[in-house]
């Protein structure tokens, strides 16, 4: 009898961890209903209480970076090995043709690498502080129509010949649910939101380290984690970077990269809207302020090149106050993000602080619970005519 009650025990205790795993990989729905949407538009707010602190500046400012990446394939694969935890080998299309990108995660603390092989790496969507090394990727693609099989090849981060191969359909079953779970990768990095439209599993997956091969782990013990999916990944980045200005633009010098790459703003209007909006082959990302004295921030977005909707979208209730002056008193504001047309994928708050030159809020998600764990601070300090912009990852 007592041994037949420590294995229920034992048993109860396995079901509790699987619940758990498979909370953490499981998507869900909006975290807004239609109709909580309609109030926060529709519900008179507070202005915010300026003071009279103005910094000579002729166009709004940038009080964060926002990024998008949108993948046609990704490949994901869970490794027993003890230094990394997932690998996505996942591919862009660009105008010019695909890239491939390989993410790995470190084990310790979940914090991706990307291995590509363009040159200039940290010139390439800056935005997003992710470490990146350009180095070689050796793709093999043996599929046929709907059915891949790829292997891959290619030197990590930690210097480790990394071999892959996959086998299984493309992904073509549709999601019913999208809102995708990060799992706690990049934490220290961004505030990222995922859209999952379509996954299937693989028929066969393998992973080896410097020739060695290592185990692919299952979902509760039972269903290997080897997988193909199309998604978008966006949100906020957690990043350092400098404003400056001339006559018609606005430049970023981007900080949280050695090379300093540059991100350029034109001016435009847009309707009712100032837009500062930056334009590569890829991606086009903009900021819509209000004119007027106070050009404070209505939304912001990212639009991908081959895609009809935004692939990212942040709005906000009531405007975020124009940091270019000083608060008479703290300001609160709501945020909604949408992904990829998809409705209300987080939501949260945004506490601008009273200050008198210099700028600081909080961004603090509330849900799902893969962003409300990132909070994050934002500090703007003036030196000269430069601003300096640091947003970072901090505890509640």
């Amino acid at each position: 009898m007592k041994f037949i009650f420590l294995g229920l025990i034992i048993i109860f205790f396995f079901i509790l961890i699987s619940c758990k795993q498979i909370h953490r990989i499981l998507p869900q729905g909006s975290v807004i209903s239609n109709s909580e949407m309609n109030q926060l538009k529709e519900s008179p707010l507070p202005s915010p209480s300026y003071g009279a602190v103005k910094q000579e500046q002729k166009f709004p400012n940038i009080p964060f970076l926002i990024w998008a990446a949108d993948y046609d394939l990704d490949i994901v694969l869970v490794s027993n090995h003890p230094q990394w935890n997932m690998h996505e080998l996942a591919r862009i299309q660009s105008p010019s043709g695909p890239i491939w990108i390989m993410k790995d995660a470190d084990q310790a603390n979940l914090r991706q690498r990307i291995i590509c092989e363009k040159e200039n790496l940290e010139h390439w969507l800056p935005e997003i502080p992710v470490s990146r090394f350009s180095k070689s990727v050796k793709i093999s693609d043996s599929s046929r129509g709907e059915e891949l099989d790829l292997q891959f090849s290619y030197e990590n981060s930690a210097g480790e010949l990394c071999e892959i191969s996959y086998q299984g359909k493309f992904p073509r079953t549709v999601q019913k649910k999208r809102n995708g779970s990060t799992m706690g990768h990049s934490k220290q990095d961004l505030i990222a939101v995922l859209d999952l439209p379509t996954r299937d599993f693989a028929t066969k997956a393998s992973i080896k380290f410097d020739h060695k091969e290592y185990k692919i782990k299952k979902l509760l013990g039972l269903l290997p984690f080897q997988m193909a999916l199309q998604q978008t990944q966006a949100g906020i980045s957690a990043a350092r970077y400098q404003q400056m200005e001339n006559e018609n633009q606005v430049i970023l010098e981007i900080l949280h990269f050695q090379s300093k790459p540059n991100l350029i703003f034109d001016i435009k209007k847009d309707g009712e809207f100032i837009v500062l909006s930056t334009k590569d082959s890829l991606r086009t990302i903009n900021y819509f302020f209000t004119e007027g004295k106070y050009q404070e921030l209505v939304k912001a977005n990212v639009e991908i090149w081959n895609k009809e909707k935004a692939a990212f979208e942040i709005e906000f209730f009531p405007y975020l106050a124009d940091s270019r002056f000083a608060l008479n008193q703290d300001f609160e504001s709501y945020f909604v993000m949408h992904v990829n047309g998809q409705k209300g994928h987080a939501r949260g708050k945004v506490i601008q602080s009273k200050t008198d030159k210099n700028s600081q809020f909080r961004i603090l998600p509330i849900k799902p619970w893969w962003v409300e764990d990132r909070p994050m601070l934002v500090s703007q300090k003036w030196e000269g005519n430069f601003q300096f912009w640091l947003s970072e990852i901090i505890d509640r």
